[in-house]
């Protein structure tokens, strides 16, 4: 969930209705909070994540976006995790830096329970190749998200490629830049997603 590029200034409580819906049905909600590739202060990022929390105290864990890939930020990162492991319940880190680094640094420190290793363009995405190490982690802390995948035909390939890829979290949606993430897709292209997804 991203209310405002990060928790905004005041709960909304649509939102926590939203966390109780998804909640009924076994799903999870994380919140997004962006670092910038570690150039925000880490202070700032944990003053989002504990806002996070205090506006829905329901959430499943964060979403950290922009996440760095150089390993020289692995402490800025681990100071993140921590945080957020920290938070009630059992809290799901995931790391977005958008492109896989070069190691599995992210995961084997740890600073993220999931990473996504890929987001981009189907287009970009069917000439992408994973980096070796991908193929040695469990399929169920790589993450992959595309986007402009404008026909139920292109999401199929994506989604039949990303199982050929070690992804085991995948989102496709045939929405585009400038936000291709405002929106779900709409009828037969989401329910035919989640099969073959």
């Amino acid at each position: 969930m991203n209310p405002n590029s990060g928790p905004g200034t005041a709960p909304i409580p649509d939102y926590q209705r939203v966390i109780d819906y998804c909640h009924a049905r076994g799903q999870h909600v994380i919140a997004y909070v962006h670092t910038s590739y570690g150039g925000r202060t880490a202070a700032a990022v944990k003053a989002d994540i504990d806002t996070s929390y205090a506006f829905c105290p329901g959430i499943d864990g964060i979403f950290l976006d922009e996440m760095s890939n150089a390993a020289s930020t692995r402490s800025y990162y681990q100071y993140l995790y921590a945080a957020i492991k920290a938070k009630p319940g059992v809290p799901d880190v995931v790391g977005n830096p958008g492109a896989a680094a070069p190691t599995s640094w992210q995961l084997d420190t740890p600073v993220a329970d999931e990473v996504v290793v890929f987001e981009g363009p189907a287009a970009n995405y069917q000439r992408w190749t994973a980096p070796p190490w991908t193929a040695a982690k469990p399929a169920s802390r790589l993450v992959h998200i595309v986007y402009a995948a404008a026909t139920a035909g292109a999401m199929q390939q994506t989604c039949s490629r990303s199982k050929r890829l070690n992804a085991g979290l995948v989102y496709v949606t045939d929405d585009t830049l400038p936000n291709p993430w405002d929106t779900l897709p709409a009828g037969a292209y989401w329910t035919s997603e989640i099969v073959a997804c």
